[in-house]
């Protein structure tokens, strides 16, 4: 019997309330890594870490969203066919 394993999600917002919610929801079906900010995914992902999908806010400290995914498509470490942007409101 072969077991499936998740597919690893990368969930990047500094609002923790945030994290939670999206992990009680997508939690079942992802492997969920929580980072706070930008500056802390980006190291996470340059360390040699792998993921299958990212979920990131665009105002983040640090490292906005935006930056953040121009500097892993520019060092070819994540290259998305879909990105999910979010602002909290």
């Amino acid at each position: 019997m072969k077991i499936a394993l998740k597919k690893r999600l990368l969930l990047v917002d500094f609002v923790e309330t945030t994290r939670l919610m999206l992990e009680h929801f997508l939690g079942d079906e992802f492997d969920i890594i929580h980072k706070k900010d930008g500056a802390e995914a980006w190291h996470f992902l340059q360390s040699g870490a792998s993921i299958d999908f990212m979920i990131t806010e665009i105002n983040l400290p640090k490292l906005n969203g935006k930056q953040l995914i121009q500097q892993l498509r520019q060092q070819k470490l994540y290259q998305p066919s879909l990105l999910i942007y979010t602002k909290s409101l």
